[in-house]
């Protein structure tokens, strides 16, 4: 069965815990954006102290839209927090790549890179081995709310055909029709925040990406 992850783009730490205690009951993993407003043209709530004070079982998955991931990273390895994500143009390198994988692998956090829409399967072919998880945006990262970008899917099938037991994560765009598409294509987790958020019911949001027709 797919896993379903609800996204949240908060503005505050305040807003940030409303709507987990709106999710929990409905899931055992939560995204959070972090956007530093130089790598994406917006700014998020970025106080990973705060998240200390977060009374909750969720899992975490810290996903980082920031231009120096690799002086910032550290600073997420908290509680609750099981996988951090960055974007691999944002980078360096490889070498400070493996350095990072090695750093939250002996962490116990699961190390995962991200890729915008125009970067493209063969840019990334030798940082694929060093990740946990591969994250697909569907969408210009920033902005929650925007459409799918159909040439995902071909990214998914290619990503698939590279790393054939690895978890593959799409996220930006995400609702039933795209969801079928993108598990058709070889998908492991659907990452989905306006299209939950904004519905009426969010357990059966979830569960309309879930059972997708």
């Amino acid at each position: 069965m797919i896993e379903i992850i609800p996204a949240i783009i908060a503005k505050s730490f305040e807003e940030l815990e409303q709507k987990i205690n709106e999710i929990v009951p409905y899931t055992d993993w939560l995204q959070i954006d972090i956007s530093d407003g130089i790598y994406t043209p917006n700014t998020t709530w970025n106080n990973p102290k705060e998240l200390q004070n977060l009374k909750t079982k969720i899992n975490l998955e810290i996903h980082l839209m920031i231009s120096c991931p690799e002086n910032q990273f550290e600073k997420w390895i908290l509680q609750n927090v099981k996988r951090i994500i960055f974007h691999v143009d944002s980078k360096s390198g490889y070498e400070k790549v493996k350095e990072i994988s090695e750093t939250l692998k002996n962490k116990d956090i699961q190390f995962g890179i991200a890729l915008n829409p125009e970067v493209t399967i063969e840019q990334v072919k030798n940082l694929i081995t060093l990740a946990d998880i591969v994250l697909l945006l569907g969408v210009t990262p920033g902005f929650s709310g925007q459409k799918f970008q159909p040439k995902t899917l071909e990214k998914i099938k290619k990503l698939r055909e590279l790393f054939p037991g690895g978890i593959i994560e799409v996220d930006g765009g995400i609702n039933p029709e795209t969801a079928k598409q993108c598990i058709e294509a070889g998908a492991s987790i659907l990452v989905s925040g306006s299209y939950i958020f904004n519905s009426k019911n969010i357990k059966e949001a979830i569960e309309s990406l879930k059972y997708a027709p």
